[in-house]
């Protein structure tokens, strides 16, 4: 295995590395006159024993290449455009369901640009535009896997941002519940699989920002628990099931933006811990597992922001 990634020396461009200096090198030098930001919007994603990333700029490419789509196998022959000679630019995310790679693209229509979602195989003929599926705003994303089918934040210029889901097997997608009936509610972020549900931060009139979870039916869509009494919203994020619980960083009214925790019901959704107390709040971030150890950076006030555990 190899780590792939973009790195600079004079311009920005494909890199890989077997974790030795010798063996960490330029793959592949994709724009040769200027930077070619390798994975700078979608990050890397691995699919099919293939790594896709998107090429932000294809100005200078040799041969000339305008697709934005790319996927390597590891060699400098093996890293090439995924649709040749077409204008493919990806949106902010690419996600992996079933036998497919989801993703949206940025297209101009008239006087804006609308994000339609598309899927590949991998092959140029297996990538192609899901009929009926075209988004405002920004570019749908928090792609995550759930009993089957692909769940997506996604604003469809009436509804506002909502939580959608596309059937992996049959590409029918539909928006699961309307929570926020304002065509300006805000984006539904924090998508995490606990316990056999989703769980997720969604915005609602009376709630503000909050904990909500699903099975993905609309009856099946609640509430979890209105942390911050009140239209305020808690303002969650950092969702991370960890140990049997989902663990986050949300703001009571009282305490400021400090680590909970919640096992999917309002009354077992808690403040772990007033690691800074007072309104404050000591911001905590960068949940990261690690040998059965939660650790984040956050600060007490009075040692700055440093490196922190939950060790259950």
């Amino acid at each position: 295995g190899a780590l792939i990634f973009n790195g600079y020396t004079g311009d920005v461009e494909l890199w890989k590395s077997d974790g030795t200096s010798e063996g960490t090198a330029v793959l592949k030098n994709i724009s040769q006159n200027y930077d070619s930001y390798p994975g700078s919007m979608t990050g890397f994603v691995l699919f099919n024993n293939e790594v896709y990333f998107d090429v932000a700029n294809t100005a200078s490419n040799t041969p000339p290449e305008a697709c934005e789509l790319w996927k390597t196998n590891g060699t400098p022959e093996g890293t090439v455009a995924v649709k040749p000679g077409t204008t493919l630019e990806p949106g902010e995310e690419l996600g992996v369901c079933g036998s497919f790679l989801y993703f949206p693209v940025m297209v101009w229509v008239t006087d804006h640009y609308v994000y339609e979602l598309w899927k590949s195989d991998g092959t140029p003929d297996g990538t192609v535009k899901l009929p009926g599926l075209s988004f405002t705003s920004s570019s749908p994303g928090r792609f995550t896997v759930y009993n089957g089918s692909l769940y997506f934040s996604a604003n469809d210029g009436t509804h506002g941002w909502e939580i959608w889901k596309l059937n992996c097997a049959t590409d029918a997608a539909a928006m699961v519940k309307d929570i926020s009936p304002d065509s300006n509610s805000d984006s539904q972020t924090e998508l995490t699989v606990y316990n056999g549900l989703l769980y997720f931060r969604a915005s609602h009139p009376d709630y503000g920002d909050e904990l909500w979870q699903t099975d993905g039916t609309e009856a099946g869509t609640t509430l979890v628990k209105d942390i911050n009494p009140g239209s305020a919203g808690s303002s969650l994020y950092e969702l991370t099931a960890f140990n049997g619980m989902l663990y986050f960083s949300a703001d009571d009214g009282e305490h400021g933006d400090e680590l909970w925790q919640s096992d999917g019901t309002g009354a077992g959704t808690t403040l772990v811990k007033d690691i800074y107390p007072g309104l404050e709040g000591s911001d905590p971030y960068e949940f990261t597992a690690v040998n059965g150890a939660l650790f984040f950076t956050a600060t007490d006030g009075t040692a700055g922001y440093e490196l922190w555990k939950l060790q259950p």
